[in-house]
């Protein structure tokens, strides 16, 4: 049996790594426009087989903890970034 793509989405970030969001807040998504061809993605479930696959679980929840990831990402990046910051202000390095 084949694996292949029933709907692909994509989200675009900022150079700050900041979701683009519609005017309502929500994520603004993308899909490929019908009747373009993006050859790299004929390829992409070529190799997949059952071990790697599982059942979908609704977008909103998988939307849900993809958000979550990255507020924790950026939480972490926000405290290795602080110090570095303060340092900057007391002249202690350029």
């Amino acid at each position: 049996m084949t694996y292949l793509i029933q709907d692909i989405t994509f989200y675009k970030v900022d150079e700050n790594g900041d979701e683009i969001l519609n005017q309502d807040g929500t994520l603004k998504v993308y899909r490929i426009k019908d009747g373009i061809r993006v050859k790299p993605l004929e390829y992409l479930s070529e190799e997949f087989e059952d071990d790697i696959m599982q059942e979908s679980e609704d977008k909103k929840q998988w939307l849900k903890q993809k958000r979550k990831n990255l507020s924790v990402m950026i939480d972490i990046v926000s405290v290795m970034v602080r110090p570095h910051m303060t340092m900057k202000k007391r002249g202690l390095y350029d």
